[in-house]
């Protein structure tokens, strides 16, 4: 009989260590689980051709000053100094064209205000900028520039940008983005005038000739412009379609609307 219990107990402890054994094999993560986890879920990226591969560059910049202080006039301009572009020869070209930008802007305004005037006030010329990310395989800056010369009712305020191609560096028109420099202007123009009535309308001004004359297909009326990852942005300067108090004008363009206009590669 004790011998007959032993089998017993050996059988139970035999189909016990099976089912232990299944419920760990159960247990264990199959290779097509998911697990999902807000803290630390990943996402896969499908690989592109090399070709085709355009990794995401992240800029920043270092701020550069210009200061002077004559009995004349006082000059405080801010640019930057664009750190992040891989290429060291597009970053020192980018750089030394931002240089010169600000250096002959205060050039510019020191032939103008020179001389002291009878004026009780000083000339001034004020200058910031700001950097965008890079987008569509261009970066844009722009500066605020307000200059003012002593005596005058107010002072001359507006934007200046520029657009850089960020593998080579060099300097970039509208032109230079359009699969055709013939229709160009007329087919940006158009989009522009579209959602310029919008910005103006919004703005409580009127469309009227000045804003369609501001924004005719001339190349100086789109020399003034930023990209940012969904729009194309025209600037329109003060004066250029309404009246000074109104300031810059910016009108932003879906890129999505001028895909048969941008070359690919900036599109």
């Amino acid at each position: 009989m004790a011998q007959s219990n032993g089998k017993g107990i050996k059988i139970t402890l035999f189909v016990l260590l099976l089912i232990a054994i299944g419920v760990i094999v159960y247990l264990l993560p199959k290779k097509t689980d998911v697990v999902k986890n807000t803290d630390t879920e990943t996402s896969t990226t499908v690989e592109t051709p090399a070709s085709d591969d355009k990794p995401a560059i992240t800029t920043t910049a270092v701020k550069k000053t210009i200061k002077e202080e004559t009995s004349a006039y006082t000059i405080d301009v801010t640019y930057p100094s664009v750190v992040g572009i891989p290429d060291k020869k597009v970053l020192a070209s980018v750089n030394a064209d931002l240089l010169s930008f600000s250096n002959n802007l205060v050039a510019q305004f020191k032939k103008d205000n020179s001389s002291q005037t009878d004026a009780t006030d000083k000339s001034n010329l004020i200058a910031l900028y700001k950097l965008y990310a890079p987008a569509h395989g261009i970066q844009s800056v722009s500066f605020d520039v307000s200059d003012y010369s002593s005596g005058a009712a107010h002072p001359n305020s507006y934007i200046a940008t520029k657009n850089y191609d960020i593998e080579t560096g060099n300097v970039l028109t509208l032109l230079d983005l359009c699969t055709s420099s013939a229709t160009c202007l007329s087919s940006v123009a158009k989009q522009a005038q579209v959602h310029l009535k919008e910005v103006l309308k919004a703005k409580q001004a009127p469309y009227d000739s000045w804003a369609q004359d501001g924004s005719s297909a001339d190349e100086l009326n789109y020399q003034v412009f930023v990209v940012t990852p969904t729009t194309l942005d025209i600037i329109f300067n003060p004066y250029q379609v309404a009246a000074y108090a109104l300031g810059p004008v910016r009108v932003p363009i879906p890129f999505a609307e001028l895909s048969d206009v941008i070359k690919a590669s900036y599109n």
